[in-house]
């Protein structure tokens, strides 16, 4: 833990440079970064952008159905490739003067050798990278970071060496070419990754003082019994075993074939190691608002705008562009899907078609937590994530629901239907649980692996309309399994208040309260008042 609270404190001191001298690139924190989904970030956030890209390879490998895809994908889930990627250079000479950290250094790309195999490869370029941390005159290691594209190694089975350094050559400071250093290392064996997706699950990420874990990330911890709970399943999946909760809310893969084991692997990595890390993010920029680090009535230029930023770089990734029209594989692409299916897409959240209303109102409410933290408004940047955490349960709710249906109604046999189900439920019954525990066993007890098409679909249903309110969502927001053939809901599938909808009204349960979804309408009601903000105005150029 004191490792990871040191690594904490660097990245925090790192980000302060980030933001206080601008990027190597010539971008500033101004707000002229590259739109994400139709959000503008304050700071540079590419490199966690592309975390996506180590979600995306580790899906391909799994779709190969081998153990050495297994593998392959393991070994990239644990040690990551494409965010954040550094060098380990040697200075035999030693470094010819001090070496702050951020320092912008430029040296020549690699140019492969003809008989280097299953390496990309392209003409020596610029290469433009910078100091890791603080180094001193006579230091003969160092670390650099990679501030273009193209060099993605690590644990990825194709390394791309196109953007890396030379394996030799010369590094010259960026603000004074004639100041230079040589330098050797080899790009396939020292360079790696500060980010992996494995990271994401480490308890200390979401402990930022006093052993306090985050409000959302103990709710998991306390359904499950384990600080690890997320690792835990993926590493069960690829093992082929079975999850040891002391709580006994397990997910047993040990009789699945390789094609439901991928399934648990690559829903779990993206909604629910990459998903919480979200919420991580958004909880770190509230307890550095609320501690101290913004100044009386501004956090502009300090980290906690950069972990908003954050935020939406891990709930989008790079995949789906600047508007929103890509294909992702993290939790925005997936909303996008599940509206199709429950008819929740467009502005009315009422069509299966366009993006996701999910996605829209998340839109709206990451742009007002910028503006907030930008103002050093930590109390409602407080009701922001309330609110985010709450939008972004709604696909994972509707992902149960749907495999529900399939276990259950349509009998729907196959073992890969199965462990989706199971899987978008292990996301979301530590929210139900936390207002209704009894309601949580139910949906698990029908949707847990191994319940061979014992499902009981409405049941589930009910259990989880019982809840919405406490859950700070609305049976329109979640909507109903829609027939594309009948252009009518699934029978029992439609949301309550609609032909065939049921007899739950999406009430508070018994063991919920309904604070949520009341302090976002109160919220919604304060903010009708006109607020210029520095960031809004920034925007707006």
């Amino acid at each position: 833990m004191r490792l990871m609270k040191e690594m904490t404190a660097f990245k925090l001191a790192f980000v302060t440079l980030l933001l206080g001298v601008g990027t190597a690139s010539g971008q500033s924190s101004s707000g002229d970064y590259e739109a994400i989904v139709g959000f503008t970030p304050l700071t540079d956030v590419r490199d966690q952008l592309r975390i996506d890209l180590d979600q995306q390879k580790i899906e391909e490998l799994l779709e190969l159905e081998t153990d050495e895809g297994f593998a392959a994908a393991q070994k990239l889930y644990i040690e990551g490739s494409f965010s954040k990627t550094v060098s380990n250079l040697t200075v035999s000479a030693g470094l010819p003067i001090d070496l702050p950290q951020k320092t912008t250094l430029v040296g020549v790309g690699t140019v492969a050798s003809n008989d280097t195999t299953a390496v990309s490869k392209q003409d020596s370029g610029s290469v433009e990278v910078f100091a890791y941390q603080n180094y001193t005159t006579g230091d003969t290691e160092i670390r650099v970071q990679y501030i273009n594209e193209g060099c993605y190694v690590g644990a990825n089975p194709d390394p791309v060496i196109a953007g890396c350094l030379a394996d030799n050559g010369t590094l010259a400071f960026a603000n004074d070419t004639s100041t230079t250093f040589e330098y050797t290392y080899n790009a396939l064996e020292d360079t790696g990754n500060v980010y992996s997706i494995q990271l994401f699950t480490n308890s200390d990420e979401y402990n930022f003082e006093d052993d306090v874990l985050t409000v959302d990330f103990k709710k998991f911890v306390d359904f499950y019994g384990s600080e690890s709970y997320a690792d835990d399943i993926i590493i069960a999946a690829f093992e082929g075993g079975k999850t040891s909760f002391s709580t006994g809310k397990d997910l047993d893969m040990s009789n699945y074939d390789l094609v439901a084991r991928a399934e648990i692997i690559s829903k779990a990595s993206a909604y629910m190691a990459v998903w919480m890390y979200v919420v991580r993010e958004l909880e770190h920029a509230i307890y550095l608002c609320e501690t101290g680090d913004c100044d009386e009535n501004s956090c502009f230029g300090k980290p906690a705008v950069h972990e908003v930023d954050e935020a939406v770089a891990f709930y989008a990734g790079s995949l789906e562009g600047t508007d929103g029209s890509g294909d992702g594989v993290l939790t925005y692409n997936l909303a996008d899907n599940r509206a199709s299916d429950f008819k929740t897409a467009g502005e009315n959240g009422d069509s299966i078609e366009g993006t996701a209303k999910v996605n829209i109102d998340l839109l709206e409410e990451f742009k007002k937590a910028s503006d907030h933290i930008v103002n050093a408004e930590c109390a409602s940047v407080r009701d922001d994530t309330t609110r985010i955490v709450q939008l972004m349960t709604i696909p994972l709710i509707q992902g149960t629901l749907r495999y529900a249906y399939f276990t259950g109604e349509q009998n729907d046999t196959t073992q890969k239907s199965e462990a989706e189900g199971a899987i978008f439920a292990a996301s979301v019954l530590p929210f139900v649980a936390a207002c209704n525990e009894a309601d949580a066993e139910i949906i698990y007890e029908n949707t847990k692996t191994g319940q061979a098409n014992s499902a009981n679909f409405t049941a589930v249903k009910d259990a989880f309309e019982r809840n919405y309110e406490c859950m700070g969502v609305t049976p329109a927001d979640v909507g109903g399994l829609w027939d594309t053939e009948t252009n009518d809901y699934f029978p029992l599938a439609a949301p309550p208040g609609t032909s065939d909808g049921g007899t739950s009204e999406g009430g508070t349960s018994n063991g919920g309260t309904s604070g949520g979804a009341l302090g976002f309408s109160t919220h919604m009601a304060l903010g009708v008042s006109l607020v210029v903000s520095l960031s809004s105005f920034i925007r707006a150029f």
